[in-house]
């Protein structure tokens, strides 16, 4: 597959999924910033999983940002790699049968 055929075949993709683009966009963005911010370790800590993910006390207490927030987390690079393999291929085909605003419903 040529260069261009590769850019062809991408952006067919994203036109025809654009919701599950974003996700994996937002995902590969999140397990970015959390490596970021705790570099000493690929392997991410329940330490790290509180700061950013989804703990029933802090939801509780009113930081309803992590209602969004722990979907996109991933405690290791392997698990990161499963679900986006996951979403690139159930989510495209869930995309196509029952729409955008569906699959977004799906998500939430």
């Amino acid at each position: 597959m040529s260069g261009s055929d590769t850019i062809e075949f991408i952006r067919r993709g994203i036109q025809r999924a654009p919701l599950v683009t974003l996700s994996l966009s937002l995902t590969l963005l999140s397990f970015s910033v959390v490596l970021y911010s705790s570099p000493d370790s690929v392997q991410l800590t329940q330490q790290v999983m509180e700061r950013w993910g989804n703990t029933y006390l802090r939801v509780a207490q009113g930081e309803l940002w992590r209602l969004f927030t722990y979907a996109f987390i991933h405690a290791t690079p392997s698990h990161l790699a499963f679900n986006l393999i996951g979403i690139l291929i159930l989510g495209t085909r869930v995309e196509r049968l029952v729409g955008h605003l569906g699959l977004l419903s799906l998500f939430l």
